[in-house]
């Protein structure tokens, strides 16, 4: 009996590699219906393969690990976008197939019983051309998506979604990028980013800090970030945190109810936004960056440091929870000679409006550092925000500031914290550089 078993897996197993490798030929073809078929076939194996009795665990893996490699592959193949094999609506057609197939299967959902389950798998599409729009919908996966050195010429819209793991700092996102109502984790966001609109977004790193790079276009970029939260993956909460206690798989009840019990920014993560790539050093090349506007509106985050070279590049930051101090550095590069087509922009560099800056134990809340000495009237707007000292005070203190261009230090910041005997003002300079 054990013999007949063992002899009746190896015949489904070579039934399945031979099917599988009519599958290849098909895909071979130039015809798109014959590679549209291929596709479909290729995912009907994987689902019967999960299902199969006879086939050892190992074998499983072997063959589900084959068809996404290969259907990967074949994304990359149609983003060629060969003409001999179809026209360029064909390509974006198989591609979108392709994909939604993949994306069924890394969260089957209802149909968990009747696909094959990718939750685990790494799905590589790097180094591709994606020129279809595609919709990441409704989908909560474990799997790794692997999207580095792709270049996206059509949207990506990801909503309520979770994605526990993505690489995709190297992608670059030709047209619009946008993500709503989801969970995101990932050590670093996209780099190339035109038109990025992120909503309503949770992300989550395992740094400390997470630091948001964008690198220079020939062309305007509008980046902005509204009711999003920045966390660490790993609370980092205080021995007698009361949420300490309950930590489980490494959320303790801090990320779990999105409120610390301590006063400490124990679950937000720094954030860095900076407009300048290393591998651009010289003021010619980062002149190809024109009007980059950064916009942070309702956020919650650890500190903010917004560091800034390119002339025309502005922050808008409102209404945010900057849960650490609030850091600007300018090293404003500027080519020489200055070309015909510079324009110094209308509205300030900066605008910080109505934000709260939270710390546990003072320090100085705002922070300043202008590499190149110059007039600072117009450098930004700065209204509106105030200070308080600890995650659970309803007490909160309005910052001012005044400037004196021939200070070294040409900011001057005041706030005023109320004492029960008197007023107790703290001020303090800052502005020069570093």
């Amino acid at each position: 009996m054990q013999w007949l078993c063992a002899q009746q897996s190896q015949i489904e197993r070579d039934e399945y590699w031979k099917r599988r490798e009519h599958i290849f030929q098909l895909l071979t073809s130039k015809n798109p219906a014959l590679r549209l078929s291929a596709i479909e076939l290729l995912a009907e194996l994987a689902d019967a393969a999960e299902k199969s009795n006879l086939l050892t665990d190992t074998t499983k893996q072997q063959l589900q690990r084959h068809i996404i490699d290969t259907l990967c592959l074949q994304v990359r193949h149609e983003g060629l976008n060969i003409s001999g094999e179809g026209t360029k609506a064909d390509h974006a057609e198989l591609q979108h197939e392709i994909i939604t197939a993949i994306l069924l299967r890394i969260h089957p959902g209802q149909h968990q019983t009747t696909v094959a389950d990718w939750t685990q798998e790494t799905i590589s599409i790097n180094n591709a051309s994606i020129i279809t729009p595609l919709t990441i919908s409704n989908t909560i996966t474990q799997a790794t998506l692997d999207f580095r050195e792709t270049v996206f010429w059509e949207s990506l819209i990801i909503t309520d979604s979770s994605i526990s793991s993505i690489h995709w700092d190297s992608t670059r996102f030709n047209e619009k990028l946008e993500v709503l109502n989801s969970d995101i984790t990932s050590d670093l966001l996209p780099h190339n980013i035109k038109r990025g609109r992120f909503i309503k977004t949770n992300f989550f790193t395992k740094k400390h800090a997470l630091t948001i790079s964008f690198t220079p276009h020939k062309t305007s970029s509008s980046i902005s970030f509204y009711e999003c939260s920045f966390y660490k993956y790993e609370c980092t909460c205080l021995a007698n945190c009361s949420g300490e206690s309950h930590a489980n798989d490494n959320t303790c009840t801090c990320i779990r109810n999105k409120k610390c019990a301590c006063n400490n920014p124990c679950m937000f993560a720094d954030v860095t936004i900076q407009d300048y790539d290393a591998a651009y050093r010289s003021a010619e090349d980062n002149q190809r960056l024109h009007s980059l506007f950064i916009h942070l509106k309702s956020c919650t985050m650890g500190a903010l440091i917004l560091n800034f070279h390119h002339a025309q590049s502005n922050a808008d930051a409102r209404r945010n929870a900057i849960r650490g101090r609030l850091k600007i550095i300018d090293e404003e590069i500027r080519p020489h000679p200055i070309p015909s087509t510079y324009c110094t922009p209308e509205l300030p560099r900066f605008n910080i409006l109505d934000n709260t800056i939270i710390q546990a134990g003072y320090q100085n809340p705002v922070e300043i550092n202008i590499r190149h000495k110059r007039p600072v009237d117009d450098f930004m707007h700065f209204y509106d925000n105030e200070y308080q000292t600890s995650n659970n005070s309803n007490e909160t203190y309005p910052i001012y500031y005044e400037i004196d261009n021939l200070n070294d230090q040409p900011f001057l910041f005041k706030l005023t914290e109320q004492d029960t005997l008197d007023d107790h003002k703290i001020e303090w300079r800052t502005g020069g550089e570093y």
